[in-house]
């Protein structure tokens, strides 16, 4: 229940944040490459593919992952939290091919993604809580490299997935991602690295890359349990 609270807070927070914080737009560092805006990823895949080649499992994660994927081929996908409207975790989210926002602002940055409008937020120059949190979309901090913006994300459960296919993870799952933004400021380039000392045996990245939106575009609203068919809200000119 604190996780999903987590995420309604998070949601919370950012409207306010970015809505009493409109003008500073134009207080962001000149120097830093400014990631605001409406992107997607492009050449979608439902199975992770490392960099490097072969996800690097344990024999444990490797045994789960087929089970995993037995199940799926028939239909059960009950390992899969989102088929309950579940939030997707990461580095699922960052995966994905919908489309999400970065609303960029001096000291925060904040992900707003299509899928069930889940939101994640950054604070630069933040620290982890001292005990992992538990969170479905973890506890993310930026910093920055350079023109790199590196949002490091810890303190998961382990009740997501890492992508589409159904890879597990665990607790101690941390996600870092590092991202840098092309002259144009029409593709952001993403190098995801991945650690879990209980799932993988050696660090592991992927590269993601993401183009802008078209200009114009709005998110739509996307409702998990409506989308499913989980649930069917009731007219409230319905008769009784």
């Amino acid at each position: 229940m604190k996780s999903i609270v987590s995420c309604a807070v998070a949601f919370a927070v950012a409207s306010s944040l970015f809505a009493a914080t409109a003008s500073a737009q134009a207080k962001l560092d000149p120097s830093k490459p400014d990631f605001t805006g409406n992107w997607h990823r492009v050449g979608y895949t439902s199975a992770v593919k490392p960099d490097q080649g072969a996800l690097p499992l344990t024999a444990e994660a490797a045994k789960a992952y087929a089970a995993n994927k037995v199940a799926a081929a028939k239909g059960d996908r009950t390992h899969d939290n989102t088929s309950i409207c579940l939030p997707e975790g990461m580095p699922r989210l960052a995966l994905k091919a919908q489309p999400f926002e970065i609303l960029q602002r001096p000291t925060v940055v904040a992900f707003n993604y299509q899928l069930n409008r889940l939101v994640r937020v950054a604070y630069f120059d933040a620290k982890p809580s001292a005990e992992n949190p538990e969170y479905y979309l973890g506890e993310s901090i930026a910093k920055w490299d350079g023109n790199e913006l590196v949002v490091e994300t810890s303190g998961f459960n382990d009740q997501t997935l890492i992508d589409d296919s159904g890879v597990p993870h665990g607790t101690e799952l941390k996600v870092t991602e590092r991202l840098s933004l092309d002259k144009n400021g029409k593709r952001i380039k993403s190098r995801i690295t991945v650690e879990d000392p209980e799932t993988f045996t050696a660090p592991w990245t992927v590269t993601v890359n993401y183009e802008r939106m078209p200009a114009g575009f709005k998110m739509p609203e996307d409702v998990c349990a409506e989308r499913i068919g989980n649930t069917a809200p009731r007219s409230r000119n319905a008769k009784k």
